[in-house]
């Protein structure tokens, strides 16, 4: 299950409509409080990266499930340059960009 896309921006436009999304989709899913609690936890956590990292940005966020696995999703559109891009490889676990496996 794909959810619908909603377009957010680092200046707070859609977040709590992305917020919303992540607490419909653990009732439709009968997720447990915990597993709804994680899922809205992550995404804050995502959003608040594009905030402080890619500000001022655009972005796209929507949520996939198959077969029980989660994936938030969140694509953004920003102008990179040299302190952005260090911010952002910062929060990586080995410090380089890197294609998921």
């Amino acid at each position: 299950m794909k959810t619908d896309v909603i377009a957010i921006t680092s200046e707070g436009n859609n977040i709590e409509a992305a917020l919303e999304q992540i607490d419909k989709v653990a009732a439709y899913k009968g997720l447990s409080p915990k597993d709804a609690i994680s899922l809205r936890l992550l995404t804050e956590e995502m959003i608040g990266m594009m905030r402080s990292i890619a500000n001022p940005s655009e972005g796209q966020f929507w949520i996939e499930d198959e077969n029980g696995a989660y994936e938030l999703h969140l694509r953004v559109m920003v102008r990179m340059d040299s302190v952005k891009r260090e911010k952002l490889l910062a929060t990586s676990s080995t410090g380089k960009n890197e294609a998921a496996r």
